[in-house]
């Protein structure tokens, strides 16, 4: 199952109260240990309840509600282990997956598609409030980044090396002060308010480059936040906060720190949230123009459209997203090679492939390539005990990852193939692609059910009118099972099939019932090629193969 396909409701449906009790008592469990903090073990029954939802969701192959359950476990985790500062934040945002969670599974037993984008928002709510990267950056949103800042007519000239870093250490004082304000929603005016002043004086004091790029899209978030273009939500909260580190970094070495090492993610990440701000200031308008976040992102109104494209309708993306999975994994296995040759491996060498591999496995994760992210983690943690061992890694340990790693690559392209898979997604579309998805399974599987029978009928009818031998009154009926078969097609939005099935039902309704022709052998050969074709390429449908525009 890939790129948010549709899943047998059936399937769901014998388990759903089970984890929607299971979700319950987790939820329980959270409850009891918010009020009384002391009694850890209701939290490790909170974890204990969401590994099972988790593990039977990716026994039913959901893989977009399988990975909101781990999320889930590990904020809880982390919260066990004490690696989450702002715990209060961390309950809130866990009890809102939880009772988002029931509400996403009802939607697929309905006949949705299991798209992870569609719970991107509290998916990534969950990771930063574990300080993990968002899901957006790696997945879904690729800007240039090496677009310029417009530069004000009357803006005042860079400050030399020297005097930038007291003006930095003057306003980071004022970013501070901001973002505390801001955070205890004291006054979230002001805060906002501070920010925006300390952001536009860092970008007024740095040169053209990564820094005023940086600053400037930080102040396009702080003015969706004030303009109520935003909401403010965890996530922004320890974004915006990892400027404070930038502005550190200016002080301590100067703006070449960020020239020479940018932090790329950063920038992305608030370029994200300045495409999808709601409102239109003269700073968000800007910046979108100038980046063309329009072109990355829909508005809220393309919003559903992008996610149904995101499911495996828009080619160009999902070549755009491989492309850089390919990019990645090269990059790893030319690394395991590396150590292969040489029989050494470096520690930082070891955790830069984990770290390549953390990010293939989030974007495989948004588009929905379960089986293969599932791959890839299996990966990171041979790496992690790679880094643990002492001595010469093992030949045989670096050929299985990258075998491993190869498989993936397959996974990739049988999935970007299998968007061919549903009529539709192509040049051609039937009635019945309108429907949801489960529920144009469902059709497709009776559609494909009687067209075989009828086939296999006509095919009788042929052989009858052969033995007999060339008793034309047998054929009579065949016309009409090739017509309902052909309706079947065209409902399925099978046109090539329904015109050769066509051809043949113009054969057998002129020559052989109006003319009373008796074929040639080479005749009826080509009818029975023609036949058996078209049954072919329903069985390559059924099989949900991607190589059945051959048959025909």
């Amino acid at each position: 199952m890939s790129f948010g396909e549709g899943i047998d409701p059936g399937a769901l449906g014998w388990v759903r109260a089970e984890l929607e009790e299971t979700l319950k008592q987790a939820r329980q469990a959270l409850e009891a240990y918010v009020e009384d903090p002391g009694d850890t073990a209701q939290l490790q029954f909170c974890a204990s309840y969401l590994h099972q939802v988790r593990g039977t969701l990716q026994m039913l192959e959901l893989y977009g509600a399988a990975m909101l359950a781990e999320e889930m476990e590990r904020l809880v985790q982390a919260l066990l282990e004490d690696r989450v500062p702002q715990r209060e934040d961390a309950y809130e945002v866990l009890m809102r997956a939880l009772l988002q969670l029931p509400d996403y599974l009802e939607r697929l037993q309905a006949g949705g598609r299991d798209l992870p984008v569609v719970l991107l928002p509290i998916l990534n709510d969950l990771r930063a409030t574990r300080g993990e990267n968002l899901l957006s950056e790696n997945a879904l949103f690729n800007p240039d980044l090496s677009v310029e800042v417009p530069v004000e007519p009357a803006a005042p000239a860079p400050l030399p090396a020297p005097e930038l870093a007291p003006r930095a250490r003057s306003l980071r004082h004022m970013l501070q002060r901001g973002l505390l304000a801001w955070y205890r929603n004291q006054d979230s005016a002001e805060g906002l308010e501070l920010m925006e002043r300390a952001l536009e004086g860092l970008q007024a004091a740095c040169r053209p480059g990564n820094a005023t790029r940086l600053w400037w899209a930080a102040r396009g978030v702080v003015e969706a936040l004030r303009d109520g273009g935003l909401e403010t939500n965890v996530s922004l909260k320890l974004l915006l906060g990892q400027l404070d580190r930038q502005v550190r970094r200016i002080i301590e070495h100067g703006q070449d720190a960020l020239e020479a090492e940018p932090p790329v993610e950063l920038l992305k990440n608030l370029l994200y949230y300045v495409a999808r701000a709601g409102s239109r200031g003269p700073l968000v308008s800007a910046i979108q123009e100038a980046f063309r976040l329009g072109e990355l992102l829909p508005d809220e109104e393309e919003l559903e459209a992008a996610r149904e494209a995101l499911s495996g309708h828009n080619r160009q993306l999902l070549e755009t997203v491989a492309a850089a999975i390919r990019e990645d994994l090269g990059q790893v296995k030319d690394a395991l090679d590396l150590i292969g040759r040489t029989g050494k491996a470096g520690e930082q060498a070891l955790a830069d492939m984990a770290e390549v591999l953390r990010r293939v496995s989030d974007t495989l994760a948004m588009l929905g390539l379960g089986a293969a992210r599932e791959l890839v983690q299996e990966q990171i943690e041979r790496l992690e005990a790679l880094r643990e061992a002492d001595g010469e890694p093992d030949p045989q340990a670096l050929m299985d990852m990258a075998g491993a790693l190869l498989q993936v690559e397959t996974s990739l392209e049988e999935g970007l193939a299998a968007r061919e898979e549903r009529p539709g997604a192509g040049e051609e579309e039937g009635p019945a692609a309108a429907l949801p998805e489960g529920e144009f399974r469902a059709v497709q599987t009776a559609v494909i059910r009687e067209a075989t029978a009828d086939l296999a009928k006509a095919k009788e009818a042929i052989v009858g009118f052969i033995e007999a031998p060339w008793d034309h009154e047998r054929l009579t009926h065949v016309p009409a099972l090739f017509r309902e078969v052909r309706g079947g097609l065209l409902m399925l939005g099978l046109g090539r099939a329904a015109a050769a099935l066509e051809a043949v039902d113009r054969y057998v309704r002129e020559d052989l019932l109006e003319r009373r022709v008796v074929p040639e052998k080479e005749a009826l050969d080509h009818l029975a090629d023609a036949i058996t074709a078209v049954e072919y390429y329903l069985e390559a449908v059924a099989e949900g193969r991607t190589d059945r525009e051959r048959i025909l």
